[in-house]
């Protein structure tokens, strides 16, 4: 699996976002040196698996407490930033929602995570570790969840450097994709 990558972005004549991965453990989320952590949520996952899960462990509970009085949904369209109270080594961690499981599809994965890149940046996230929609809970494969990511990447302002927060088994399936874009960044060039 390539240790990181570049892709290619709608202002890549300027300098394309680079990518990599780490696997979600508590240890891997220490070890994070980002502006922010990026979890998508359904209003239907409870308790939260994965990266949130760790997350909220990390936070002592303040997302699952947020869950619970309702303040925090995973209402599709739902965007929350939490204050990440030393806890953990980024300033910020942003939460979309995604409403519930069974609606999510392929095309609103990739739109809301181009929607998703364009808010962390606007906050001023140039690095951030981020869950791809979808990816907590397997319903988005790790090859479409990519795939999202390169159509959000050439659509708005880059990032500087996303870190994805995946397992290994589902890094490697995304290995042919990240090559291929890495060699396309080389072809233009990066």
């Amino acid at each position: 699996m390539p240790e990181k990558a570049q892709l290619p972005t709608a202002a890549s004549t300027d300098r394309p976002m680079h990518i990599r991965f780490i696997a979600p453990t508590l240890a891997e989320l220490d070890r994070l040196r980002c502006d922010a952590i990026v979890l998508t949520l359904f209003s239907d996952e409870r308790p939260l698996r994965g990266a949130g899960g760790l997350v909220d462990w990390r936070l002592c509970g303040a997302i699952s407490q947020r869950l619970m009085d309702g303040f925090i949904t995973g209402d599709r369209d739902e965007q929350v930033l939490v204050p990440a109270q030393k806890r953990l080594p980024v300033e910020k961690v942003f939460l979309f929602g995604l409403g519930p499981q069974a609606a999510l599809s392929v095309d609103h994965a990739s739109e809301r995570l181009g929607h998703i890149l364009r808010t962390v940046t606007q906050a001023g996230g140039c690095t951030s570790a981020v869950v791809l929609p979808g990816r907590s809970t397997e319903v988005v494969a790790p090859v479409a969840a990519m795939e999202a990511l390169v159509r959000a990447s050439q659509q708005g302002p880059p990032m500087d450097e996303i870190v994805l927060i995946e397992r290994h088994d589902s890094q490697r399936q995304m290995a042919p994709v990240v090559d291929r874009e890495r060699r396309r960044a080389q072809a233009d060039g990066f």
